[in-house]
């Protein structure tokens, strides 16, 4: 069953394809494009600034994922070494969940200047773990 979220994020996806260059679209197979195309919300309209690079565009993290995916399969020169990459901050990224999360950790807490502060997971932490895990439950289906 296709999401809206997701037929939203595949309109994100096509129309920065659409603006990509002609090496980039040429090493994307023509039948994902066309998944792309058929499960795409014809209803939604995305802005796309060709003033802004693509880490610049207001877009959803499912297309951030899609990108994430076009790019480990088709785009990549070094496609172990990038897997590679993103099982290292995987791993760190348990890592630190696992301390945040541990039973004797949970309750510790940093006292500056007489103030009390819980140490938290960084925001761009909790974008990329999101991120991935929509990523997996695509394959998990």
């Amino acid at each position: 069953m296709v999401t809206k979220e997701l037929s939203r994020a595949a309109t994100e996806v096509n129309i920065i394809l659409e603006n990509s260059t002609s090496d980039v679209k040429n090493k994307i197979p023509h039948t994902f494009k066309e998944f792309l195309k058929d499960i795409e919300d014809k209803t939604y309209t995305f802005n796309y600034d060709t003033n802004k690079r693509l880490n610049e565009q207001k877009i959803s993290n499912l297309t951030r994922g899609i990108i994430t995916l076009i790019y480990k399969d088709y785009l990549c020169e070094d496609r172990e070494g990038y897997i590679e990459k993103l099982q290292i901050d995987l791993l760190k990224q348990d890592k630190i969940r696992q301390e945040k999360y541990n039973t004797d950790n949970i309750l510790k807490k940093e006292e500056v200047n007489n103030k009390l502060i819980v140490v938290e997971e960084p925001k761009e932490e909790k974008l990329f773990n999101k991120i991935l895990n929509k990523i997996r439950s695509f394959f998990i289906r």
